[in-house]
Parts: structure tokens; sequence; C-alpha cells
């Protein structure tokens, strides 16, 4: 269904491109003319040749990106989806259904930092909640992160993110000395299980210390 819809979407915008060309070949030499200095980023691109050729390209690989990524086990997704995958996360349209049945998440865990200053004082971090527009988007992406955070794999990313961590915690002279990448994590309970919650499980991940450069 995402799929159609993806398509649906992208057929819709191609038209609306070549839409626009026509009304702009059909415009009469009385419209009033504008100067580029008088467009939007977004009408410059369009104005352009290569603008929208660029939009184009954009466009038909999405459709495609997303209709490999939803082909049924085959030759073909097991050589594309190398290459497909990185394009789907890095733009966000990544499916996953283990929210539903028949295997729906069994944990939930969450991502916290401290972060501590030469005076001894330290403040507790958590990724931003709420928001009455992009909240829930916005949550989603930070409990992904956080949850992927913690696969061997992305070790890497660990170190950049406590130093950004480092970097927006900085108050003038005030600067953080330490900061601790934790990990929470505690089991579901089945549905209809009224028992008590499960208690959090933590985990250092990463610790960075910024007197020694030393990091763990």
């Amino acid at each position: 269904m995402a799929t159609l819809i993806l398509l649906n979407l992208g057929l819709a915008s191609l038209a609306m491109v070549h839409e626009r060309e026509r009304l702009e070949e059909d415009e009469t030499p009385e419209a009033p003319a504008r100067t580029r200095a008088d467009l939007t980023p977004q009408e410059r691109l369009e104005a352009s040749s290569g603008g929208r050729w660029l939009l184009r390209a954009f466009l038909a690989l999405t459709v495609l990106a997303v209709v490999v990524w939803n082909f049924p086990g085959s030759g073909i997704k097991s050589r594309a989806s190398p290459v497909v995958e990185r394009y789907i996360n890095a733009t966000g349209l990544s499916q996953t259904w283990n929210l539903f049945a028949p295997d729906p998440t069994n944990y939930t865990s969450e991502l916290v930092a401290r972060i501590e200053y030469r005076d001894g004082t330290w403040v507790r971090w958590q990724p931003p909640r709420g928001g009455a527009v992009v909240g829930e988007y916005r949550d989603y992406h930070w409990s992904v992160f956080a949850d992927r955070l913690g696969y061997p794999d992305l070790r890497p990313l660990r170190e950049p993110f406590a130093r950004w961590l480092a970097r927006v915690h900085t108050q003038g002279e005030r600067r953080p000395v330490r900061v601790e990448l934790i990990t929470r994590r505690r089991d579901n309970l089945p549905p209809g299980d009224d028992g008590p919650i499960p208690a959090w499980e933590e985990t250092t991940l990463f610790t960075l210390n910024l007197l020694s450069g030393h990091q763990r």
C-alpha cells in the first residue's frame, strides 16, 4: 500500500512539473516579468532546465528505491539491497512492521546521557519529546537512533554524538569534562498482564573524558 501511495505521489509530482512547463510556455508577452531576485529558491530550481531534470531524477530514484525495498525476497532485491538500504534509511522511508502481530517488540529502550562539569555538578540529558506538529515524528527518529546506537556496527557514532552533547551543553566558561552515554532497557509485559512493571537495566555504552582525551 505504501509503495502504491508513493508511486502515485511521484507520478503526480512529475505531472505537476510538466504542467508548470506547459503553463510557462503559454504565458503571454503581457505577463509581468519577474527577475531572478524575486523568485524563491524552490522557484529558481523549478525554473531552470537543470533543476527540473534534477527533480525528475530524484522522484524517479525515490520511487524505484521504495519499489525495490518492498519486493519479496528475490535475486534482484538481494543484489540491490546494499545500495537501496542506505538510500531508504537516509531519506527516512524505511518501513518495518514488527510493531504489530505476530512479532511485536518485547522490550522498551531509551537513551540518556550524564554530562559532568569540572566543579562536580552534572546534568542528565534525554532526547526531546513531544511537540504539537512534528513531535511524534521527532520522537520516533530519536527512539530509533537510541536503539541502534547500541548496535556494535554503529559504535563509530558514539564518540561524535558524545562530543555533540558536550558542545550543546557548554555555557560560556562552564564546559563539560565527561560525557557518559547510557542505554536503559526493560522487558514489556505480555498483553493482559497486570503484574509489576520490570525494572530498568542500565548499560554504559560509551564514556568520553574531555580532560584526558580518553574514551572507551
